[in-house]
Formats: C-alpha cells, sequence, structure tokens
C-alpha cells in the first residue's frame, strides 16, 4: 500500500506545481484581505478530514498517521487515484475485484472510525489526467493489459462506461461514502486535451444519473483544479459543474507556476494567492463546495530537474488555512480535505529516489500540519480548532 502511495505522489505531482528554503519567512507578508475569526463557528456546518498517507515507509508510520487523523478530524477521505489502475476486464465480465484490490478495500475500510463519514474519490484516468486509467493487474502495483475492447475507445465509449458505472457501484458497496467524486482534477482533461472533454462530459452524465437512480441518499461530482477554473475552461465545464450535487475542488496555492505553464492563469502573490481564487470561487457557481484536495508547504523547495522553486514558509501556511477556514464558513463548504497530515521526509528519504522522481516527490514534503519529529506547526491549532465541532 505505501509503495502504491508513493508511485501515486510522484506521478500526480506532474499536474501541480509552485514557486522558493526553511520555516523561517524571507519577508514580511502584506496584511490579509479579511481577518477571519480563529475559532470554529457553532453554527459551522463544515467538516475537516484528511488524506491519511504515511510519512514514513513503514506500518507503524501508517498507524500513527491514523490515530492522529481519527483523532482531528470530522471524515475520512478515501483517494483512489492512490491505486492507480480501475479494473475494467473484471468489471466487463462482471466479475469479482481482483483479490489484491477487495484486500485492500476491506483494509481501508476497516481503518475508518464507527464515528466518520466517508468522501470517496474515483477517475477513469489515468494519473496524467488526461488518457483512460491502467487496467488493474494481477498483482498489486503492476498493471495489466487493458482488455481489447477499451484500447483506444473514447470515455463515451459504451463499455467503458458500464465498466466504470459498476466499478463506482463496487466502490459503494464497500465504502457506503456520503460524498462521490467522480473525475479527480477533471479540468485537466478540458486544458490539455480539449478534444476529449465531450466525451467525458458525457460519461459523468450517465455515471451521474445513474447513481442518483440507484443511491439517493449520495452527493455525486467532480474535481476541478481552481487556478485552471479561473481561466476560459471554468465556462467550458460549468454544465458539467450545474448539473452535479456538489463540486470538489483541488487547490494548492504555491503550485501556481506549472499551473501557469499548463496553461491556468497565474496566481498573485500571498496573501491575495488564495484569498482571490476562494473571492472568485464563491461567485463562481451555486453548486455547493467541497475542497476534495488542498495543502501548503511550510519551507522552500528546489527541484532542479523542472526548474522551478517552490516557496514555502510556516506562518504563511498558518495565514492560508486561517482564511481557508474562514472561507468554508463563510461560504458553507461541505468539507475541507488537508493533504498531507505529516511531512514525510523520512519516506523520501528511504525511496531513494533521484533526478526528476525525488523533486516530484517533493512537492508536499512539506505540506504536513505537523514537522517530521510530529512537533505541531502553527497552523496546527488553526487545525484543531476548527475540527473540533
Amino acid at each position: 500500500m505505501i509503495d502504491r502511495l508513493i508511485a501515486f505522489t510522484t506521478a500526480a505531482a506532474l499536474v501541480l506545481a509552485g514557486c522558493g528554503g526553511d520555516d523561517t519567512q524571507t519577508s514580511p507578508a502584506p496584511p490579509p484581505v479579511f481577518t477571519p475569526p480563529t475559532q470554529p463557528s457553532s453554527t459551522s456546518n463544515t467538516a475537516f478530514g484528511f488524506v491519511p498517507f504515511p510519512f514514513d515507509r513503514t506500518a507503524g508510520s501508517l498507524q500513527r498517521v491514523h490515530d492522529l487523523t481519527d483523532a482531528h478530524a470530522d471524515f475520512t477521505a478515501v483517494h483512489l487515484d492512490l491505486i492507480g489502475c480501475v479494473p475494467w476486464a473484471e468489471m466487463l465480465e462482471g466479475e469479482k475485484l481482483p483479490e489484491w484490490l477487495a484486500d485492500e478495500f476491506a483494509a481501508i475500510k476497516a481503518r475508518i472510525p464507527p464515528a466518520h463519514f466517508t468522501y470517496v474519490s474515483t477517475t477513469p484516468t489515468a494519473q496524467n489526467r488526461i488518457n483512460v486509467a491502467p487496467q488493474c493487474g494481477a498483482t498489486e502495483g503492476e498493471p495489466g493489459p487493458l482488455p481489447a475492447a477499451l484500447k483506444g475507445a473514447a470515455f463515451d465509449n459504451p463499455q467503458l462506461v458500464g465498466a466504470y458505472l459498476e466499478y463506482n457501484r463496487r466502490v459503494l458497496e464497500v465504502f457506503e461514502p456520503r460524498y462521490l467524486v467522480v473525475g479527480i482534477e477533471i479540468s485537466e482533461l478540458a486544458l490539455q486535451a480539449p478534444a476529449k472533454w465531450p466525451a467525458f462530459e458525457r460519461l459523468y452524465t450517465t455515471v451521474y444519473q445513474e447513481l442518483d437512480q440507484s443511491h439517493p441518499d449520495l452527493s455525486v461530482g467532480p474535481e476541478m483544479v481552481l487556478q485552471t477554473l479561473m481561466g476560459p475552461i471554468g465556462t467550458t465545464v460549468r454544465p458539467l459543474v450545474e448539473q452535479s450535487d456538489f463540486l470538489g475542488i483541488s487547490f494548492y496555492p504555491y503550485a501556481s507556476p506549472i499551473g501557469e505553464a499548463m496553461g491556468a492563469p497565474a496566481l498573485p502573490d500571498p496573501p491575495a494567492q488564495w484569498q482571490e481564487p476562494l473571492d472568485w470561487l464563491r461567485d463562481y457557481t451555486d453548486t455547493p463546495i467541497a475542497i476534495a484536495e488542498t495543502g501548503y508547504i511550510t519551507r522552500d523547495v528546489d527541484l532542479p530537474t523542472i526548474g522551478i522553486r517552490l516557496q514555502g514558509d510556516a506562518s504563511r501556511q498558518r495565514q492560508f488555512l486561517t482564511d481557508l477556514v474562514a472561507a468554508a464558513r463563510r461560504d458553507d463548504y461541505l468539507f475541507v480535505v488537508w493533504f498531507v497530515p505529516v511531512d514525510y521526509t523520512a519516506l523520501v528519504d528511504k525511496t531513494g529516489a533521484t533526478g526528476e522522481a525525488l523533486d516530484l516527490l517533493r512537492i508536499w514534503q512539506y505540506a504536513g500540519l505537523l514537522d517530521a519529529e510530529l512537533q505541531s506547526k502553527p497552523a496546527w491549532p488553526i487545525w484543531t480548532a476548527a475540527a473540533a465541532k
């Protein structure tokens, strides 16, 4: 499981970015546009949760992360992009999930506290957000051959749509979530491969309508990258957003430069870097909002192979989270997911990764609300206050 999490971090980082050393702020930050409260509102319904990502390559670290997130979260986020595949062949044939995948689902389910509700995200795309997801292999971590019926298939191919719908039904049967994302960071498909967007939109509409009939208490929505939505893509994807039960948002404000390179508009300097997008989001849609994944790093990281410096700062992380909590209350967000709980320096050191793989692993390395020694950062009290409803 942990090896797949590592693989996910490397692959998913291709669609993120940031722009430059330590937890000390190098220059005074401009004053915030608004001054949010630091204590949770008694009337706030926003839930707060984590992706329980391990900070070390040990089973013990995974348990410690779960102990932490169980105590300081309202729900558990199950991000099935971590699996890295879809069992297309089994779904086409109406067969059982691969044994390793069924075991993985059972293990994830067993770790969810009874008091938590569950949010699950699935996607028919590969982790580049453009191609069809690979077929799950007979053993974990090894993709299998895509079924012949799906080779070269568009996202609206009837067999692909049917298989993906069946996969989601199996996921719902296991996890019984309150919220389901269909299409992780799917705005990037519209941005990078616009010719494929209409086919995905048809897939999404079919899956949404079918699940609405069979699971009327389930809320279904897509996940979009906020920075991308602020450009022309926001208009392209709006019809899909408006038909959904909620809109999931992926937002890493320090990650602006690669987004810019991919065609998204540039974000301003902090704190407008996050305040302006959150204000923009308020006016974009009346569809309920959820922050499906977010974070902010607390030290600068150089990524030499891709020529980028990620700029991070502990006080800036605290201000971002403070403003995010305020926006969540103000705009009645459904939930907020923070990625990651703890800095995963030990995990990075043990992978043996070099070059681009190392650079990509480090994108979220210092996004934890606790450092690698499990000591709280300045933002941690903001989180615990928000989650302690």
